[in-house]
């Protein structure tokens, strides 16, 4: 009964409800909807239709992932400093994923790229990038479908000892794995191409970029009804 009313509520309250996006333009919540249907990868692809800018202090990625057999590790979503050159294999944010250890996300390189000085802050910089993993490492089974999620908060402040804010790791809505911040979070400036999507041995889909840290129950009403019920029955529409 829910699984055919509320699509169908949210249809007609595009119409009709006043949030809908025809009176408000939804696009300044900040959530992006990088893929839709399913696609299975073989090398990255460039979404160069779709602009994603990361706006603080929260927010959180989430996809449908599906692994091959043969998948060993790989980016879901990530920004590249660079098209060409040494930037092109840095990430000014990526979600990474590895058979084996689970879940990670990159940052921070083009930071790295502005004061070469940086590159020794904290021992979690690999490669001029900060690289942030689940502090319990497990492993993902292939030919399953999971809905993994990442979620961003940050803190106000910037000075040197001060909490900077959370990574949290979620699998199917349940949490697996917090790890602190070691440096503020920026976007980068290529504008010259759209973000990255997928890897080898990576099935995607509904993959989506949220302006906001998603509760826990919001993420299991995107697995059930495809969105966050809030914006299904106010007609908000990717």
């Amino acid at each position: 009964f829910f699984e055919e009313l509320l699509p169908d509520l949210a249809e007609k309250s595009r119409s009709f409800f006043p949030l809908s996006n025809i009176y408000f333009d939804t696009g300044l919540l900040g959530s992006v909807e990088l893929l839709t249907g399913r696609e299975a990868f073989e090398v990255p692809v460039e979404m160069n239709k779709i602009n994603v800018n990361i706006r603080l202090p929260s927010f959180s990625f989430t996809a449908w992932v599906y692994l091959k057999p043969q998948f060993t590790s790989g980016y879901l979503v990530r920004k590249r400093v660079a098209q060409e050159g040494r930037g092109k294999e840095l990430s000014c944010w990526g979600w990474f994923l590895s058979n084996t250890d689970g879940q990670q996300f990159h940052y921070g390189a083009h930071d790295y790229a502005a004061f070469p000085e940086a590159s020794t802050v904290s021992s979690t910089t690999s490669s001029n990038q900060i690289e942030l993993g689940q502090p319990i490492k497990s492993s993902l089974p292939a030919k399953e479908n999971l809905f993994l999620t990442i979620q961003v908060q940050t803190s106000n402040s910037t000075r040197p000892g001060d909490h900077l804010g959370n990574v949290s790791f979620f699998v199917n809505a349940q949490l697996v794995g917090i790890e602190k911040l070691t440096r503020p979070i920026t976007d980068c400036f290529n504008d010259m191409e759209g973000p990255l999507l997928g890897d080898f041995g990576i099935g995607l889909s509904q993959v989506r970029y949220y302006n906001s840290a998603l509760r826990p129950s919001q993420q299991e009403e995107i697995m059930s009804y495809g969105e966050v019920l809030s914006r299904l029955v106010s007609g908000v529409k990717m």
